[in-house]
C-alpha cells in the first residue's frame, strides 16, 4: 500500500467498485446505476438533453442510496453537471441571436463531455470524485 494515497472505500472490497465482482460476489447496484446515469447523459448530447432529464432524475434517486461512500461525490457530480449544463444551454440559446450564443453553445457541450468523461472514468476505476474519502 502506498503511504498518503487515498483510496476509496469501495463497498464491496474490490478495487474497481465491484465492476468485476470482487470479493463481494456481485456488481454494487449503485455502481451500475452510476454507469447508467453517465451514459444517459452522454446520450443526452444526440437527443437535445432529453435522456439527461432521465438521468438526473435518476441521480436524484441514487443521492441518498450512496451517502456516506464514495459513490456520494458522483450523484453530486451528475446532479451539478445537468443543472449547470441546463443552465449554460439555456444562456446560449436565448443569446444565439446576438451571435455571442455560439461560442457559449460550443464551450457548453465540451464542458458538458469532459464533465461526462472525468465521471465516468473516475467511477469506472473505482475513484471517488469531489468529496471526502478516507486516507489508508
Amino acid at each position: 500500500m502506498t503511504q498518503g494515497r487515498i483510496r476509496p472505500s469501495v463497498p464491496d472490497g474490490g478495487s474497481n467498485g465491484g465492476l468485476n465482482g470482487g470479493s463481494g460476489g456481485g456488481r454494487d447496484s449503485r455502481v451500475v446505476m452510476a454507469h447508467v446515469i453517465y451514459a444517459l447523459y452522454a446520450l443526452g448530447l444526440f437527443t437535445v438533453l432529453g435522456t439527461a432529464v432521465v438521468g438526473v432524475v435518476l441521480a436524484y434517486f441514487n443521492r441518498d442510496a450512496g451517502y456516506g461512500t464514495w459513490l456520494a461525490g458522483h450523484a453530486r457530480w451528475q446532479i451539478r453537471t445537468f443543472w449547470f449544463g441546463l443552465l449554460f444551454y439555456t444562456i446560449g440559446a436565448i443569446t444565439t441571436w446576438i451571435l455571442i450564443g455560439w461560442p457559449i453553445l460550443l464551450f457548453t457541450t465540451v464542458w458538458f463531455v469532459w464533465r461526462i468523461a472525468k465521471g465516468w472514468l473516475r467511477l469506472a476505476h473505482g475513484e471517488p470524485i469531489g468529496g471526502a474519502v478516507e486516507v489508508s
